[in-house]
């Protein structure tokens, strides 16, 4: 999920307009033509980054709202299960103790969600 999510960023930012750091970088000139120019510049990079963005919002959540409905099919988690006695299963066949090896899955990943608990259970 945090893959997907940086990856949807790193896209978005490849469709940065190309002059929208120069435009910011540039000092404006003593002619006022020159002036408005940059300022029309610039709103028009400003709506165009604020529409992206807004896009990108909209993908990050579909992409969210897809996988927690993944997530929520019974043959996912069915699968997270399985996945889990088989990895205490191997953790006892290595040598864990049981204690160790519930201790062991309790701090991990989940592989499915992609995130880790702060702590691991005492």
């Amino acid at each position: 999920m945090k893959q997907s999510i940086l990856f949807l960023f790193m896209l978005s930012v490849s469709f940065l307009p190309s002059g929208f750091a120069s435009a910011q970088e540039t000092q404006p000139s003593s002619s006022s033509a020159n002036a408005n120019s940059q300022i029309e510049e610039q709103s028009a990079d400003e709506r165009a980054m604020r529409e992206m963005f807004a896009r990108v919002a909209q993908y990050v959540a579909m992409a969210m709202d897809s996988h927690l409905d993944y997530l929520s099919k019974p043959s996912t988690t069915a699968k997270l299960a399985k996945f889990q006695k088989n990895y205490f299963d191997a953790l006892v066949q290595q040598g864990f103790t049981e204690e160790q090896a519930i201790r062991i899955i309790s701090s991990s990943a989940n592989p499915l969600i992609g995130f880790q608990t702060p702590f691991p259970p005492k």
